[in-house]
């Protein structure tokens, strides 16, 4: 058996996303299965001695769901997650049977119960809600709307929208009607107020709601779905100004150009890099196409008749762009408590911060050099002194 472990109070045994390497036996002391957020813990479930932590590793999660934090000085015993496994293998099939069932179905009880814990704390749009809520709007417009036949935009009469996302989809309707402000702040949608039937003198009310782009609805909560459950890609998830500022360019750069039967476009590498250089002070160039590619994003360099071009998914670009844009007003969301349907959506959440003219990447500003790209600081700062 493993050595024992001690922990201090306040101590971590493992966070959240960390791959699950151990199971944890608990020897003495208590442990808070909990989530972090915004720095503040939230409180799941509390376990003591002779209990066990990270089981659901032992069939088919591969991360902890949850992290774990000493709440008193503990003990715990380290034991070496392939050697329990090797030791399911020699039970009998009804044991493992049972000891998968019971894994699957805490693991089942656990997100559950992020869920509601998460709800409670008071975020607007919490992160397991998200794809959720977009995937309502999106199906429910298909079931309910209106299509116009000229485009591919759906109009639906909002009062009775709402109340039928409440009862198929369990979608509280202040979130719902929050979500269609994030949308019309990025012109994806077009709202139309008037004097409800029921009370004609009454104030005006949101009564119609046209989506302008379904497919982006669609295409932003299977963005959000699939990295959302992969913890090492977590990062695609983070709105990000800087690259999103390139993609916008070569989104405008791409504007009348054909596509080709695989739906890709070649845009000027020389236009495009002079538009990045004028808007953004930076030089593009290989290592911006290498940090895209690690953010989602593929593009590429090609050269056609000694001409440098830079070729690329049209409809794959257009996808990532606004899922950025749509999770940054849902940042700002969160952050307020409310959708400030007035402000501009070119406007950031969070406070100012130092960042690498070169790679956008933060830093102190006694550093002389980016830690990321080795970006000279010091005469940019000599410069803006």
């Amino acid at each position: 058996m493993s050595e024992v472990k001690a922990f201090k109070k306040g101590d971590f045994l493992f966070k959240e996303g960390d791959k699950i390497s151990h199971l944890f036996l608990i020897q003495s002391g208590s442990v808070t299965q909990c989530l972090v957020k915004d720095k503040k813990i939230i409180d799941l479930a509390q376990l003591g001695p002779t209990q066990i932590l990270g089981e659901s590793g032992l069939w088919t999660q591969a991360v902890h769901l949850t992290s774990a934090m000493a709440t008193t000085e503990t003990k715990v015993i380290p034991l070496p997650l392939e050697a329990i496994k090797n030791q399911l293998e020699t039970l009998p099939q009804i044991f493992k049977y049972l000891t998968k069932s019971l894994s699957e179905r805490l693991k089942s009880f656990t997100q559950e119960i992020k869920g509601i814990k998460i709800e409670k704390n008071g975020v607007p749009c919490p992160e397991e809600n998200i794809p959720k809520l977009f995937a309502a709007l999106y199906f429910a417009s298909l079931h309910k709307g209106i299509k116009d036949t000229s485009n591919e935009a759906i109009q639906v009469d909002w009062p009775n929208f709402k109340t039928y996302l409440h009862k198929i989809f369990s979608e509280q309707p202040k979130r719902a009607e929050g979500a269609v402000f994030i949308l019309k702040k990025l012109n994806l949608a077009e709202l139309e107020y008037g004097k409800p039937e029921e009370d004609p003198e009454g104030i005006d009310t949101l009564l119609l709601v046209t989506f302008k782009k379904p497919h982006l609805l669609e295409a932003f909560f299977e963005f959000y779905q699939y990295f959302y459950f992969k913890p090492s890609k977590s990062d695609i998830l983070k709105y990000d100004d800087f690259f999103s500022q390139i993609i916008e360019i070569f989104l405008e750069e791409s504007e009348g150009k054909p596509l080709d039967r695989f739906g890709a476009v070649q845009i000027s590498f020389q236009k495009s890099g002079e538009k990045i250089k004028n808007k953004m002070n930076i030089q593009l160039n290989n290592d911006h196409f290498a940090r895209l590619e690690s953010k989602g994003v593929l593009c590429k360099r090609v050269t056609r008749e000694a001409e440098p071009l830079i070729e690329f998914s049209k409809n794959e670009i257009e996808n990532i762009y606004f899922s950025w844009k749509i999770i940054r007003e849902i940042d700002k969301w969160n952050q307020k408590g409310f959708v400030d349907i007035n402000e501009s959506s070119n406007a950031s959440p969070g406070s100012h911060q130092s960042l690498c003219p070169q790679c956008q990447t933060e830093f102190n500003e006694s550093h002389k050099f980016c830690s990321s790209c080795g970006f000279k600081l010091e005469s940019n700062l000599k410069k803006s002194a």
